[in-house]
């Protein structure tokens, strides 16, 4: 690992992960799904439906009604409960940047998705020539690494009609999808020197439709 990989980010414009980046807490309902509690924020598009979602315990609120309305009609339990596991449920500013820079790498690899906080940091960010004359900062450290950690606390739900980006001519072969996992699996992660982390990372089978 030594110079800038590339300037600029590839990752695509895809109408899937648009849709999760625009998920806000306006749109955040209870449900119950085969009988547990969960959170759900997901919208529905031409051929798909997309979100994010979070098991909880068993919650006394009405199903499909957005938490936003019953905490602005003075629900406090709403309320409380938006304000706690809002950050599950939706993507922050930094969270996007980030996802955007794992999905660069993802998209430009077959097999190998590892990458380090210094290869962020210089690749990406552009904040030194070189991962031998950089060590980060505690707080940018401390920023790389809860913003990867609440990615992997996040659970994506995706499901797609059986004529989803296929015609008479081509098939991705992503009609007819149904899945539920973790947004960002982080594997094998090691320290590699002061402030900065080595890992490998998968998007399971999202990153695959993508």
């Amino acid at each position: 690992m030594g110079a800038f990989r590339r300037t600029e980010i590839i990752t695509c414009h895809d109408n899937l992960l648009l849709s999760l980046y625009g998920l806000g807490i306006e749109t955040i309902v209870y449900e119950e799904i085969n009988g547990e509690s969960y959170l759900v924020n997901k919208v529905k598009d031409k051929g798909y439906e997309i979100g994010l979602i979070l098991k909880i315990d068993k919650q006394d609120f009405q199903q499909d009604i957005p938490l936003m309305e019953l905490s602005n009609d003075g629900d406090y339990g709403a309320g409380v409960i938006l304000s706690t596991y809002s950050s599950f449920l939706t993507f922050s500013n930094i969270e996007k940047f980030i996802t955007n820079i794992l999905f660069d790498k993802y998209l430009a690899n077959d097999y190998d998705f590892d990458i380090s906080l210094k290869e962020i940091e210089c690749s990406y960010r552009k904040k030194a020539l070189s991962y031998r004359n950089i060590t980060l900062n505690t707080k940018t450290y401390n920023r790389y690494v809860s913003t990867i950690d609440s990615l992997s606390k996040k659970e994506v739900y995706l499901k797609t009609t059986n004529s989803f980006r296929k015609d008479d001519k081509k098939s991705y072969g992503v009609a007819g999808v149904t899945l539920q996992h973790k947004f960002l699996k982080i594997i094998s992660p090691y320290t590699s020197g002061a402030n900065n982390v080595n890992f490998t990372y998968t998007f399971g089978g999202f990153g695959k439709v993508i």
